[in-house]
């Protein structure tokens, strides 16, 4: 797909999704990417989930669906609670939606013409807690996703500039590096927020 931003950053990113949930005591998190070709959002990178997402949505459908459409982020305090929560894509055991809140973000950047486009979602499963730290892990997870927004970036700029070998080296390089940096300059002050 013309929208598969994760095909050479997607070993970078996995280890991103793991390296922050066990950090900060995520269940799940997800990297929904939207394909305006087909007008669909599928999750391709999760962790905390085996196997295939299970759904995928449109703009405006459930939570997902909404962050896609608007480009606002949700917060959900109680999966079970809450009638945009369709817990379609992951299918998650009932008994679990009473525990959790999750947290989705919209994955956007401006084009070179200067117009926002969002690319996707990242969302988290977090344990329920209260709106004020829910808040904090939405304005942690907002520059989560902005980092993951200016390596795809990137990573077509220096693509069509030198080719693979570059894409390459942007993955191997810069995102150990963010990660890196993220998890020591935003992990620190928010570790109160991880349970």
């Amino acid at each position: 797909r013309d929208l598969d931003p994760l095909g050479p950053l997607q070993t970078s990113l996995e280890t991103l999704l793991q390296r922050t949930a066990q950090a900060m005591g995520y269940r799940r998190m997800g990297v929904a990417i939207f394909d305006p070709k087909t007008n669909t959002i599928s999750f391709d990178l999760f962790y905390g989930h085996h196997g295939q997402a299970k759904a995928v949505y449109t703009p405006g459908q459930g939570v997902t669906g909404q962050v896609v459409q608007t480009g606002q982020p949700i917060v959900v305090e109680n999966m079970a609670s809450d009638p945009r929560f369709l817990n379609k894509a992951l299918g998650r055991p009932k008994e679990e939606l009473h525990e959790l809140a999750f947290v989705c973000v919209p994955i956007h950047r401006t084009t070179t013409q200067g117009t926002p486009e969002v690319l996707g979602v990242l969302s988290a499963d977090i344990p329920r807690q209260e709106r004020r730290s829910l808040d904090g892990h939405q304005a942690f997870l907002e520059v989560l996703a902005a980092v993951i927004a200016r390596q795809k970036t990137l990573a077509e700029m220096l693509g069509k500039e030198r080719g693979d070998l570059a894409r390459h080296r942007l993955e191997r390089a810069d995102m150990r590096q963010v990660v890196v940096v993220l998890l020591v300059a935003h992990l620190e002050p928010l570790r109160d927020l991880a349970p």
